[in-house]
């Protein structure tokens, strides 16, 4: 993923691609099969599908919103329940306690200053066509706090 522009999911995408028990298992960089919002047709498994599930800024008194609140969706995708659980159990561990500041040189472009994995939650989807196998998928939900 570009990182020209810095948002949450780019923040999610580093913290993915700089997680080393993870990459072993999905790649790394261009090779990586961590894929915002959808999986790229015909890409292999296991991988990752990431999403923002909420973003909700903290309000206060003095106007605009200095941090905010954010829910990422990470699903883990397997052929067996084996592969996508282990897979969930590395993200939990590269997201439980997360924190940590991007820069563009000597720029501050994003900081994340505290974020919690929470429960894995698998579920089997079925084939569409009859003809091959479904997949696992195992969720972890992250929430962080950062700023814009």
């Amino acid at each position: 993923m570009p990182q020209t522009v810095w948002n949450i999911e780019t923040a999610v995408w580093a913290q993915i691609d700089g997680a080393q028990d993870v990459t072993a298992i999905i790649g790394k960089g261009s090779n990586s099969r961590a894929f915002p919002e959808v999986r790229f047709d015909g890409a292999a498994r296991p991988c990752i599908i990431y999403e923002l599930s909420a973003s909700n800024p903290y309000q206060t008194l003095t106007g605009s919103p200095t941090l905010i609140q954010s829910r990422v969706s990470i699903h883990c995708l397997g052929d067996t329940k084996l592969q996508a659980v282990n897979l969930a159990r590395k993200v939990q561990d590269a997201f439980q306690d997360w924190s940590g500041s991007w820069y563009d040189g000597a720029v501050l472009k994003f900081t994340v200053t505290g974020g919690r994995a929470s429960v894995i939650t698998t579920d089997y989807l079925p084939p569409t066509d009859g003809a091959t196998y479904g997949c696992f998928i195992s969720t972890v939900e992250v929430s962080c706090f950062h700023t814009n």
